[in-house]
């Protein structure tokens, strides 16, 4: 007894190779997309680390005094010209006004009272400061003297962020 095989139908070769390159050609796409999302992801990573690295150096320089002699407690303000001398990085624990800063490059970053969390290696911090006219760079005449402070966080891929806060004379 001979079977027939009319009745039955199936897949051919040609729709089958078919149906594979249309597959491989969506999964390309899609690996594609992936990919781009997961390459972007070390930026947030970058992003918030450079973030709270640049806050926690502003908070200890702003916590300074605006100049050397100004007094104690801050009152009265420092009367005298606007200067910046930059600081030694060893004598960093003795820094006494924001102008010291000036010029100080840690890598890895590293904060004067020592407390830094992990995964910062390779992380590079370098402070400058400057004087500025208050008046035109602020629009605020009531302050006479300021300095701008900015922190630049450069990472191990080479990505840069720059941060700026000013301190007045007041």
């Amino acid at each position: 007894m001979m079977r027939s095989f009319r009745g039955q139908r199936g897949v051919t070769l040609v729709e089958l190779i078919i149906t594979i390159v249309i597959i491989s050609i969506a999964l390309a796409g899609t690996i594609i997309a992936f990919s781009n999302v997961v390459g972007r992801s070390s930026d947030t990573l970058f992003q918030s680390r450079s973030i709270a690295l640049a806050q926690a150096y502003l908070d200890e320089i702003l916590g300074q005094p605006f100049d050397r002699d100004t007094p104690e407690g801050g009152v009265p303000p420092y009367i005298g010209v606007c200067r910046v001398n930059g600081g030694d990085a060893a004598d960093r624990d003795t820094f006494r006004s924001v102008d010291q800063y000036d010029g100080l490059v840690l890598s890895p970053p590293e904060l004067a009272s020592g407390a830094i969390s992990e995964g910062y290696e390779g992380y590079t911090v370098s402070i400058s400061v400057t004087c500025v006219n208050a008046a035109a760079e602020l629009g605020n005449g009531d302050i006479q003297q300021a300095k701008r402070i900015e922190v630049n966080i450069s990472s191990p891929t080479s990505q840069t962020a720059v941060f700026s806060a000013y301190r007045g004379n007041f």
